[in-house]
């Protein structure tokens, strides 16, 4: 039905942003598979919620501030683009690449991710986020050990 077709579009999406990762730009990259890093930064970030939205105002699967996104748009979203699967994940992976090229490191630019790379000069940021997006990645990687789809391993996160 629609909500396998829905899943099916949203795991083409993130395995092809996925492979746009700027990985080869970082210190650390050869602890992280592409496909997976993404997947936890999204199950963290949002739950693969679409309609997420934080209390500061973040929205979508991967909680991009609205300024983020028309600054990596070159202009302003509407609220419907800003939660639209393929323009939030893109740009997401956008912000990533750059906080990776900033940063020098998957580690640092995911805790820049997170809270600003202002922040994580400044007093290291949250390191529990690094930690939690860690523990994701290694379930997706285990799942993928198991032989599930990415569309049967999205459905089960989201039950």
């Amino acid at each position: 039905g629609k909500g396998v077709e829905n899943l099916q579009k949203l795991a083409g999406i993130i395995y092809r942003e996925s492979m746009k990762l700027r990985l080869d730009l970082a210190s650390d990259a050869h602890k992280y598979d592409r496909a997976a890093l993404l997947m936890g930064v999204i199950q963290l970030e949002s739950e693969f919620n679409r309609k997420a939205k934080s209390p500061v105002g973040a929205r979508g699967f991967m909680q991009l501030m609205p300024a983020t996104a028309a600054l990596l748009k070159g202009r302003r979203l509407t609220q419907e683009e800003i939660t639209d699967a393929e323009t939030n994940i893109t740009l997401g992976v956008r912000y990533l690449n750059e906080m990776i090229r900033e940063m020098g490191s998957v580690e640092k630019a995911l805790l820049a991710y997170n809270a600003g790379p202002g922040a994580v000069r400044k007093w290291g940021g949250v390191q529990a986020y690094y930690t939690h997006v860690v523990k994701y990645h290694n379930r997706f990687l285990a799942y993928r050990a198991e032989g599930r789809a990415p569309k049967l391993v999205i459905a089960q996160l989201m039950e």
